[in-house]
């Protein structure tokens, strides 16, 4: 007998391997998909259904597997698969309908969803996914309507109910309904959620309310959830500074380095105008196109009495965009102050022509008029500012009214 022949009748003495039953393929596919082995996963699982195509537990798994994998498409088609086998299972049109709205396919996750609450008319998760994707697609008014069946559905206080309430207080917002929004976010919270951005979307909707102390209450409360978090510190900063508290809200801020701006305009709402005016310097040799920092510099250097150096950051300031009244107003003050009435009268004509009623400035415009000798236009603008005083300085009404008589006289005997 040749070495070959011996060697092959030798080959077939050895035992062969056992194929592993279904069974054991089954369980081996739990053991990788636990492990997030798909491909061996997927590999078992088809064994399996190839010998019992109608093994549901595999298919369904097969499905997961798919989409652990990344192969979303496949997925899909084997969760409809199952369906088609058997419509009334829950979880594959659950996992059916997150995989389409994953995947952008809007209408169809909404039907899926819309089957499966069919299936479990008392879970309200179903309800809950199916209102997500419509609001997500900008179907407010739809999405709208399938909160409100998530409450009908979710028991009071569950964490469903809370969801609910958050997502509609969103929606309302979206559909510029700030009372309905304030209610339902309201309610989010007073079933006990502690999301940031809940408070923060209650602040901002006390704010356009012009309510600072509720806002502010509420981006404290945001904050305290998301501590450090810049866009709420910079939300409150703000609420703090045009609230009186200025100081608050330098020490909230004064270690950040990407609000000069911000900082800058606090320090000066808190009176401490040079170093609000050293920010400025820098900021306008960082930005020199920038409008807004011409104007804080030249508005600090006037507030310190320095005129020399805030006539030309306010004139940069009204070069750089000739409808800044703020910039245009102080510049003539700035004027006024030195009496250069020519040019005062001539800055105030400017700046009444973007605020056409405002008193304190026609004020100004008559007493230029008055000093450069024109009675008849001073008494036209002394009378003007009359017709719009407010009443809230007494003496300079009285003062007022005193010109006009002694204007009127001078004229009667031109």
């Amino acid at each position: 007998m040749s070495p070959a022949m011996i060697a092959i009748l030798f080959l077939g003495l050895l035992p062969q391997a056992a194929e592993p039953s279904p069974a054991d393929r089954y369980e081996r596919a739990m053991g990788a998909i636990a492990a997030a082995d798909w491909d061996a996963a997927i590999a078992d699982l088809s064994a399996v259904l190839e010998s019992n195509p109608s093994h549901m537990p595999s298919k369904f798994y097969l499905a997961v597997s798919y989409n652990g994998s990344g192969r979303t498409d496949r997925a899909i088609e084997t969760y409809r698969e199952i369906l088609a086998l058997d419509a009334t299972v829950f979880e594959a049109r659950m996992n059916l309908g997150v995989l389409l709205a994953e995947d952008g396919r809007e209408d169809e996750a909404v039907e899926a969803f819309g089957r499966a609450m069919e299936l479990a008319p008392d879970d309200p998760a179903p309800a809950l996914y199916r209102a997500q994707v419509l609001g997500q697609s900008d179907r407010v008014d739809e999405a709208i309507d399938a909160y409100r069946l998530v409450l009908a559905r979710a028991g009071a206080g569950t964490e469903a109910a809370m969801e609910a309430y958050r997502r509609l207080g969103s929606l309302h917002v979206r559909r510029d309904e700030p009372d309905a929004a304030e209610t339902m976010l309201a309610e989010a919270v007073r079933l006990g959620l502690e999301d940031p951005s809940v408070f923060v979307a209650l602040g901002d909707l006390r704010l356009s309310a012009d309510d600072r102390d509720g806002a502010r209450a509420h981006y404290e409360r945001a904050l305290g959830l998301d501590a450090g978090n810049a866009d709420i510190e910079l939300r409150l900063a703000l609420v703090l500074r045009d609230s009186g508290l200025p100081d608050d809200a330098i020490r909230l801020i004064e270690d950040r380095d990407d609000v000069n701006a911000l900082l800058a305009d606090t320090y000066a709402a808190a009176g401490r105008i040079d170093e609000a005016a050293a920010i400025y310097e820098r900021l306008v040799a960082d930005e020199p196109e920038n409008a807004d920092h011409w104007h804080g510099l030249g508005q600090s250097h006037y507030e310190m009495g320095d005129f020399d150096r805030a006539v030309p950051a306010l004139e940069r300031a009204v070069r750089l965009d000739a409808a800044r009244h703020e910039a245009l107003g102080a510049l003539a003050a700035v004027h006024h102050r030195r009496e250069d009435w020519s040019r005062a009268r001539d800055t105030l004509l400017r700046y009444l022509e973007i605020r056409p009623d405002h008193a304190p400035s026609i004020f100004l415009l008559a007493t230029c008029y008055d000093n450069l000798g024109d009675a008849e236009q001073a008494r036209v603008h002394y009378n003007r500012f009359i017709s719009l005083d407010d009443g809230s300085d007494d003496a300079r009404s009285f003062q007022v009214r005193q010109r006009i008589q002694a204007l009127e006289a001078i004229l009667e005997t031109r």
